[in-house]
């Protein structure tokens, strides 16, 4: 199953409830008409419908976007204040290396 809910049938894209997104399903097919009906868990529970796409519809769908884990939130130092703490380290080691004025 593809992120934005959809699956691919017979060269046709179907849309399924968008809270399977990510799992693994089987698609029920009605062997006679060779039309998709539903999904199912790989336990045989029913998960949904099926639908043919609707690209307008599709597209025009909220997604969530993904958050940051919380260690990274808070208490972490931000790019600024890490390569600010490199150059100064660095600057610190140059000044060692420095021979020192003869005078």
């Amino acid at each position: 199953m593809r992120k934005d809910a959809t699956i691919s049938y017979q060269g046709k894209l179907l849309e399924v409830p968008y809270e399977q997104v990510g799992a693994h399903v089987n698609l029920v097919v009605d062997p006679h008409q060779q039309c998709a009906k539903w999904i199912e868990s790989l336990d045989y529970e029913y998960l949904g419908p099926v639908h043919p796409l609707d690209k307008i519809a599709n597209n025009q769908r909220r997604r969530q976007r993904p958050s940051l884990p919380p260690e990274t939130t808070k208490g972490s130092a931000s790019f600024i204040d890490v390569t600010f703490e490199k150059a100064q380290q660095y600057y610190a080691l140059l000044d060692q290396d420095k021979p020192e004025d003869p005078s």
